[in-house]
């Protein structure tokens, strides 16, 4: 039923935890796709020594960068279901059981994510994720910025096959991007459980990249905007950033609008 996708560069130092983490999930019935994006590390060695035919290595001659290397891993999938896991996170024993249910209990729902311990490099807790949108609030939130987590989540196969995966010229915020395709087109949620333990380290790409990553989200969400509410289309982007920087948080609290005409109604307010 489910495909779970990892891809690696130089993730020696965590990648055997990760694997530990998914074959020890109380559920079975999975293949583990672990994209190697030519790691000049260890990486590759600690994977070829597990021994257990759920576990299939796939390896990229040159690095290719993490998007392109997603849509290859995802091309291998065979399942019903597609589960993400970055090669430095791990997963709670019930993560797969969990999301499975609920995904087969809403068919209406395209992908969902969930909460997430934060973890420090020797695997500590350092705090809880922040609290999720639910399903009828997703829209609101994607506007501004994302909202889940990439290791979080599952997904229908078939869906982001029609979508057309990744988009490649994301190099980073890849999975921002793919929420907000997804979104245009279907349903996403997100659970409130803690599913996933996600690590929080000084070579994280959202630590060693942190501006381009800031960068290609404000891209994301300015085109989101525009895409949402055409009226919007030729109001020049100094304009919407400001926007986005003073109300960002105002839209995402309790009393902010839900419905896309009262949400636009605010916009042109702020403007």
């Amino acid at each position: 039923m489910i495909s779970i996708i990892t891809c690696v560069y130089n993730q020696s130092k965590y990648i055997l935890q990760t694997i530990l983490s998914v074959l020890d999930q109380t559920y079975k019935n999975f293949e583990y796709i672990i994209l190697d994006d030519g790691s000049i590390d260890a990486t590759t060695e600690i994977i070829k020594s597990i021994n257990d035919p759920r576990v299939k290595l796939i390896r990229n001659e040159k690095n290719l960068g993490l998007t392109k290397s997603l849509n290859i891993a995802l091309s291998y999938a065979t399942r019903k279901y597609i589960v993400r896991l970055d090669g430095d996170d791990i997963m709670v024993p019930n993560r797969l059981a969990v999301q499975l249910k609920f995904m087969n209990t809403n068919p209406e729902i395209a992908l969902c994510g969930s909460r997430a311990i934060l973890i420090n490099e020797v695997g500590s807790q350092i705090r809880i994720s922040d609290s999720v949108p639910k399903t009828d609030e997703m829209l609101k939130f994607l506007l501004w910025d994302n909202c889940l987590i990439h290791s979080s989540v599952i997904f229908r196969k078939k869906c982001i096959e029609a979508i057309g995966g990744y988009n490649e010229n994301y190099v980073r915020t890849q999975d921002y991007n793919l929420w907000v395709d997804f979104i245009k087109k279907y349903s996403i949620a997100c659970l409130p459980y803690f599913l996933i333990g996600w690590r929080d380290h000084s070579e994280n790409i959202s630590t060693l990249k942190c501006q381009e990553q800031q960068d290609f989200a404000l891209q994301i969400s300015l085109e989101f905007l525009r895409y949402t509410f055409p009226e919007l289309i030729n109001i020049p982007d100094g304009e919407l950033i400001q926007l986005r920087k003073n109300h960002m948080q105002w839209f995402r609290s309790k009393d902010s609008p839900k419905g896309k005409e009262k949400i636009l109604i605010e916009i042109k307010k702020r403007l």
